[in-house]
């Protein structure tokens, strides 16, 4: 474990978990400013955050959260403006994006922890999102990024 902690890549690993933990927060707090949600779609919205990896029906998500699937629907679509399967679907590509962006993670992997076991439809889902396929988007970042290290 010692050797673990000293190791600078577990380390790295750790500090990237906890900006990407921080940054999504902040723009959680910066989407709902001025605006209080009610305890259940925050609750819901945190298990998102917190269990992309896992599939999601919105049956479950409403009984954590002690309401019907319709009753939770009806609720989160007025409270958000999208529906649930809506959210679910931007954080899941909001991630893949940030994991593009920050790690070396190949696109299947990079699916899998966004939740989406097939990277196909991953891929097509990133595309249909963001305009482009997974691996274009990261050239695009690492051509952009060469560009700026060169001024």
């Amino acid at each position: 474990m010692e050797a673990s902690i000293n190791d600078y890549t577990y380390l790295e690993k750790i500090r990237q978990s906890v900006l990407e933990l921080v940054e999504q927060y902040k723009k959680e707090y910066e989407s709902n400013r001025g605006r209080i949600l009610r305890k259940e779609v925050a609750e819901a919205k945190s298990f998102v955050r917190n269990h992309m990896k896992e599939e999601m029906q919105v049956a479950d998500i409403a009984a954590l959260v002690n309401m019907s699937g319709s009753y939770f629907s009806h609720v989160f679509k007025k409270e958000e403006g999208i529906s649930f399967v809506e959210y679910v679907y931007r954080v899941r590509m909001e991630h893949a994006r940030y994991l593009l962006e920050s790690s070396d993670l190949k696109v299947n992997e990079i699916a899998d922890e966004v939740g989406i076991f097939n990277p196909n439809y991953f891929s097509t889902q990133f595309k249909k999102s963001m305009g482009q396929s997974p691996l274009e988007y990261r050239q695009t970042l690492l051509k952009k990024t060469e560009e700026n290290s060169r001024i």
